[in-house]
């Protein structure tokens, strides 16, 4: 446990022993490929993991929420007639697994005389609170007949009339007292577990806000965020519903958290590994050793988002030609035009090929350019900034981003009758705290090489063609022109044409391309003119 004069800081949610002995960035990627690929991991030996029917999680407050609901459902179970539902709550990203989650606790406790039954319903679609009558005389009939239903009320944080959280209200009786009004009339519902799945807010803390200080009430600041916030969730029943509740988790699926997040590719490969098993098992031999292309598993666990969670990893299962197939390849796979329903279908193929033919070369020149962008970036950024991180542990979008540009490197040197060859190995060295160290006589090639002028002769036209090459990155990853611009909802002010472009954001791509001599010597590589000479 990290040690800490703060409970809150010790025991941050964010602490794991998954993430610590050393297991992080490129080694945590090196650990995810064996979870899909191997039925055992020794690197995980010593790593809790939890199972609960076929959920599996190494995600530590996934383990205690998961543990703590099927100590509640355990106990629920064996009242013989308990006064109220037992309510619980879940959130998480679309598509994270949270009705999964949870169904499969109960089915982990469930046994015996005790039959546990799911039914469903989505909460937006309801017009009025007599539909909602509607459902839980569904759940009452469910009770009677014996059975304990198991009711997943999806977003039930949905708008009712305009107004945030405006169903809450609707469930505090049935909650409290166990009973609910149809028509008039008051009536039981019996023996039944209610799950609360947000559609709204990714987290409990989002939908559940803090009560403000005295201090942030005479504020103008706290009235605006904190005081606002709490008044509205508080004059739609918000803490009267929270009252109510015994247990919640948080459940985070696919994606990164945020960008300190580093074990998402860890839940990658167990969510990886359990939809193959479900929907391809025939792609594992007598070992249980999984059949996959190392290229689409690179995609599959460092691609920046899947966009839609784990439904977008079944999709694509779904949509690739494996029911014949021995191994899941490349071939296998839809169209990028399909793909793009689910993943930014030109990174996730630039992350399948980074080892195919140029791959070498391609990733040697990446990382050349990243260690320069990293280098003249020192001052500007901050050491944790997503963009500043050793080329092992950078971000997928932006490790495609840095194959893409090497990748055009030749094309460009084509245009002017140039190519480029190894002129040493090995070209680099690590040092101990993984910046690159690059030898004597690749820094003797760089100052040859910064020389050649027949680059400046046409700098104007290779800038031009990095930013339109930039423009149909942009694009096809689901960036959009705007006039301010807006990382978070991929908008950017320099998706223009060439002649609208500023001059700073030209010298940008000006200076990408005068930086093509030093970047090639810094992989390994010199120039030298096609024909020979």
């Amino acid at each position: 446990v990290p040690l800490s004069d703060s409970i809150v800081l010790a025991d941050s949610g964010r602490w794991s022993i998954l993430t610590t002995g050393g297991r992080r960035g490129s080694q945590l990627e090196k650990i995810a490929r064996d979870v899909v690929l191997k039925a055992s991991v020794p690197a995980l030996k010593d790593a809790p993991f939890g199972k609960f029917g076929d959920q599996g999680t190494y995600d530590r407050t996934e383990i205690e929420g998961f543990r703590a609901i099927r100590n509640l459902i355990n106990e629920f179970l064996k009242q013989p007639v308990p006064k109220r539902p037992l309510c619980l709550a879940v959130f998480g990203p679309p598509g994270s697994g949270k009705s999964f989650g949870v169904e499969e606790v109960a089915k982990s406790v469930s046994g015996g005389d005790v039959k546990v039954v799911r039914l469903e319903f989505n909460v937006s679609q309801f017009r009025d609170s007599d539909e909602l009558a509607a459902s839980l005389q569904l759940v009452r009939d469910r009770v009677l007949s014996g059975e304990v239903p198991l009711v997943f009320f999806d977003e039930f944080d949905a708008k009712l009339e305009e107004l945030d959280n405006g169903w809450l209200k609707y469930f505090l009786a049935p909650m409290q007292d166990g009973k609910f009004l149809d028509r008039g009339m008051l009536h039981p519902i019996g023996k039944a577990i209610f799950v609360f799945a947000g559609g709204t807010r990714d987290t409990f803390q989002e939908f559940c806000p803090r009560q403000p200080t005295a201090h942030e009430v005479d504020t103008d600041v706290g009235e605006v965020s904190v005081v606002k916030k709490y008044r509205k969730f508080r004059d739609a029943k918000g803490p009267d519903f929270v009252s109510r509740l015994r247990g919640y988790i948080n459940i985070s699926g696919p994606n990164p958290r945020d960008d300190s997040d580093q074990a998402y590719v860890i839940r990658r490969a167990v969510m990886l590994r359990s939809i193959l098993k479900r929907k391809a098992g025939h792609l594992f031999d007598s070992s249980e050793q999984a059949q996959i292309d190392d290229g689409v598993l690179r995609a599959m666990l460092k691609v920046s988002r899947f966009q839609h969670g784990t439904r977008s990893m079944e999709a694509i299962l779904d949509m690739s030609m494996l029911a014949n197939a021995k191994r899941f390849e490349a071939a296998t796979l839809p169209s990028a035009d399909q793909l793009e329903l689910h993943v930014p279908a030109e990174e996730f193929f630039q992350l399948i090929n980074a080892d195919r033919p140029f791959g070498a070369a391609r990733e040697l020149i990446a990382r050349a350019i990243h260690e320069k962008y990293r280098a003249e970036q020192a001052g500007n950024k901050t050491p944790d900034h997503p963009s500043m991180q050793p080329w092992e542990t950078l971000r997928g979008d932006l490790l495609a981003s840095n194959l893409a540009q090497a990748e055009d490197i030749p094309n460009k040197l084509s245009f002017l009758g140039l190519a480029f060859e190894s002129v040493a190995t090995p070209h680099y060295k690590l040092a101990k705290d993984n910046r690159i160290v690059f030898d004597d006589a690749i820094k003797v090639a760089g100052e040859i090489m910064s020389k050649e002028i027949i680059i400046y002769k046409n700098l104007e036209i290779l800038a031009e063609m990095e930013h339109e090459r930039w423009v149909s990155e942009k694009l096809q990853s689901g960036w959009r022109y705007a006039q301010s611009r807006d990382d978070s909802k991929k908008l950017h002010t320099d998706l223009v044409p060439w002649v609208n472009l500023p001059d700073p954001t030209k010298a940008y791509d000006r200076n990408t391309i005068k930086a093509i001599p030093d970047v090639l010597a810094n992989a390994g590589y010199r120039l030298f003119r096609a024909n020979g000479n």
